[in-house]
């Protein structure tokens, strides 16, 4: 059965009554993701860091350690603009 027209923008489909975008996930649920993908990261490169690289080194090249305080503080970032309702 299609759903029926109605003249508010909604669809009545006999047991729900829907927005169009009412089955696309949030955005804020983006951003979530892109939290927890950047803290995974985060700890890809702490344990490159501690297999490979050693103690870190005050020095001008990026390494690991940089990478992976990188990400956490990004990660970080976005939670605190999700939990304060910037984004």
């Amino acid at each position: 059965m299609v759903g029926r027209g109605r003249h508010d923008g909604l669809v009545d489909l006999g047991w729900a009554v829907r927005r169009p975008g009412d089955l696309l996930p949030p955005p804020a649920a983006a951003l979530v993701v892109l939290s927890v993908l950047l803290s995974v990261s985060g700890f890809a490169w702490l344990m490159a860091a501690l297999v490979q690289a050693g103690p870190p080194q005050f020095g001008r090249r990026l390494t690991a350690w940089d990478a992976a305080l990188f990400s956490f503080t990004a990660s970080f970032g976005v939670q605190m603009a999700l939990r304060l309702g910037l984004i």
